[in-house]
């Protein structure tokens, strides 16, 4: 069995960092029946190439996706680091370096998981992320961050990752420098430059133009370098360009109420309607009840079967009164 040949990673068989439900789950796949059986090192690199998205389970049915299947493989077969580290390095396939960072994150030890990670902090491409409910859009320093700051990815608890202070104390890692921290020392260091050539080119020269007056006395007054009155002037721009927002936003709040307002009218108006129609059903009025002729009018005074409603009738015939 493949249990028997693979070394155990953090004390267990690495098949076993993934969970037990989920590893089931892959077990019964259709993908891992058809295109895991019998892979090798060799094979398991075209799979992964053909690779259009990376997720964990999806769907009601916690469908698990073939990155998830071949990350279970690679974790049977465990391969070589050198194999690792070209997954990881690979720039031309952006899901295979997904799944040879997430196999490294798993296997490897904390100095190789900072080393080999962290560059990638300036890798900004998207990725196709397929969750239980759909599809999301994410980028790749987002995926490398959440493996070296989050606890669970994919519904696999990762492996428990010494914190980088410890690593810089112990002197095996220098301390880290963002590409935003590296660009502000060039700029700063150009911008010093910058200066002293300046200065120098003033000191030589006996005549400046008038340009070059104006801005030696900007600086004078300020005492800011080009290069910081361009990012003011860059501040100012960006404050105008939030005040054309907020007046836009203002105007379609505005247009929202106004509508609003149309709306109530005329559902008010429709009420009225429905008022009246209820009084006048299909455009006739309620006719008054016709006059009881004098018979009708006797009739309800005295009841039919009484002797006083019989000899009145006699006596119309001219007929005598009943006794009573």
């Amino acid at each position: 069995s493949v249990a028997s040949f693979s070394k155990p990673v953090h004390g267990t068989l690495p098949q076993n960092l993934i969970e037990k439900i989920v590893r089931l789950r892959i077990y019964e796949s259709r993908y891992w029946k058809e295109h895991c059986f019998g892979l090798t090192a060799e094979l398991l690199v075209d799979k992964a190439v053909s690779l259009q998205y990376f997720g964990g389970v999806c769907s009601e049915n916690n469908k698990p996706t073939p990155f998830l299947c071949l990350l279970l493989k690679m974790l049977q077969i465990q391969p070589d680091l050198s194999i690792v580290l070209e997954f990881v390095r690979n720039e031309e396939y952006k899901y295979v370096r997904c799944l040879g960072v997430l196999y490294l994150r798993l296997v490897g030890t904390p100095l190789q998981i900072y080393k080999e990670l962290e560059p990638f902090y300036s890798d900004y491409r998207k990725l196709r992320f397929q969750t239980k409910t759909g599809w999301k859009l994410t980028y790749m320093d987002e995926w490398i961050d959440e493996l070296l700051h989050e606890d669970i990815v994919l519904n696999i608890v990762l492996p428990r990752l010494s914190k980088r202070l410890l690593l810089e104390e112990a002197g095996q890692l220098s301390e880290r420098v963002s590409a935003l921290q590296m660009e502000l020392d060039s700029s700063e260091n150009e911008a010093g430059t910058e200066d002293d050539e300046d200065s120098s080119s003033s000191l030589s020269s006996d005549s400046v133009s008038s340009d070059s007056a104006s801005d030696l006395d900007v600086e004078a007054k300020t005492g800011d370098t080009p290069a910081e009155i361009e990012s003011h002037e860059r501040e100012k721009s960006l404050e105008v360009m939030e005040e054309d927002k907020n007046e836009t936003t203002k105007r379609k709040h505005s247009k929202m109420k106004k509508e609003k307002k149309k709306q109530k009218k005329k559902k008010k108006k429709k009420k009225k309607k429905h008022k009246k129609q209820k009084i006048v059903v299909r455009g006739l009025k309620a006719t008054p009840a016709a006059p009881k002729s004098e018979e009708e009018e006797g009739r309800a005074k005295v009841g039919e079967n009484s002797v006083e409603y019989w000899n009145m009738q006699r006596e119309k015939l001219g007929l005598k009164r009943l006794k009573e």
